[in-house]
């Protein structure tokens, strides 16, 4: 059986409930990749959240890579009666640095609006 690392933020935030104030707990969640055991293991060893999230992008970057090309869509124009939007162009994706990129984007997100971001194994 398989043990997947997942990352999550979470925050102490006060709401009105019925009037009275109540302390819930706010919970955000990025999609990590399935990571064999050893990789989870590996990267749950390291002390720090900052190691423990270059161990990650260190083992996604070393994933393949193979990009793939996807059409570019104008949706500022208007959708055809089939409600497709007219092609633009067409881009390169680069799947493990796109996966890096919006971790990184997400890790900035919770400092901003301090939360406190954990990985953990089930």
């Amino acid at each position: 059986m398989s043990t997947n690392l997942y990352v999550q933020g979470t925050r102490k935030a006060a709401v009105k409930v019925k009037g009275k104030r109540k302390t819930v707990v706010d919970k955000t969640e990025f999609s990590l990749y399935q990571t064999p055991t050893i990789i989870t293991r590996l990267v749950l060893s390291n002390g720090t959240n900052e190691k423990k999230i270059e161990e990650y992008i260190k083992w996604v970057q070393s994933t393949s890579d193979a990009p793939y090309v996807e059409p570019v869509y104008d949706y500022t124009a208007e959708a055809n009666e089939d409600f497709e939007y007219p092609k633009i162009g067409y881009r390169t994706v680069y799947p493990a640095q796109e996966h890096v990129k919006e971790l990184r984007e997400w890790l900035s997100k919770c400092d901003e609006e301090d939360y406190t971001v954990e990985f953990y194994s089930v």
